[in-house]
């Protein structure tokens, strides 16, 4: 009886050790698992940290001026896509604090973006019927008919659900500021006409003389929010877009 007693209270033990170790790790803070995640695809963390709703992290930049680089645009979009996509440990982030740090301790950006897992209600999902290739062709049918120089596309899936463009346009200075709009404008107007499901797309715009990189800009049409790098060619043009 003695030994049945034991064995009954051992056991009950083992259970609520087992709870206990349970809700240690869904108490765990997804922050690692998010670092591993992003350090994969090429960001530079050097810290991070989740607490509820919000994702604060600081990322290292190549810079040396008080300026973002292209790569660091690329990082933003990468994290935000990690976080839309609600996956390793990401679910419960809607929120994300973002520093930017130079290569000499400057600071280049700071800011907080709410709500970012949040479709406008001006905005949809999209979703394409076509492959990557007609898509890509479609896009290059439809820049090269606007008389535009196009130096290459690539289509993939997107993480998101859609398409994801990279486009490269070759142009004068004096044309960067009309080819953005009208880069939309065209990849609107075939989801609708063609359905290619172009959810995401990369621009990017070189220097017809020298081939300079002059712009490089990355835009969601589902979630509505554009970021952009520009040569100190393009200071005194705007960008007006």
């Amino acid at each position: 009886m003695r030994n049945k007693k034991w064995f009954l209270v051992a056991a009950a033990v083992i259970a609520l050790s087992g709870a206990f170790y349970m809700n240690s790790i869904s108490a765990e803070s997804p922050a690692p698992l998010i670092q591993a995640q992003l350090v994969k695809e090429g960001v530079a963390i050097s810290k991070i940290t989740t607490q509820e709703s919000y994702l604060k992290l600081e990322i290292k930049s190549a810079s040396t001026l008080e300026k973002a680089t292209i790569d660091d645009i690329k990082a933003i979009r990468t994290i935000l896509n990690k976080v839309r996509s609600g996956a390793n440990g990401t679910s419960q982030i809607k929120n994300v604090d973002l520093t930017i740090i130079g290569k000499n301790g400057q600071t280049i950006y700071n800011g907080v973006s709410n709500d970012i897992t949040r479709i406008p209600d001006f905005s949809s999902k999209i979703a394409g019927t076509l492959d990557s290739e007609s898509v890509q062709n479609a896009i290059y049918g439809e820049s090269k008919a606007n008389g535009v120089i196009v130096e290459s596309t690539e289509v993939k899936d997107n993480v998101l659900g859609g398409k994801m463009a990279s486009i490269v346009l070759a142009a004068k200075i004096s044309e960067v500021n009309s080819l953005v709009p009208k880069m939309e404008q065209w990849i609107t107007a075939l989801n609708d006409s063609d359905d290619i499901g172009v959810s995401q797309y990369e621009l990017t715009i070189n220097d017809k003389s020298d081939h300079s990189i002059l712009l490089y800009l990355t835009t969601d049409l589902v979630y509505r929010d554009f970021y952009w790098w520009q040569s100190p060619e393009l200071d005194d043009e705007g960008p007006y877009f």
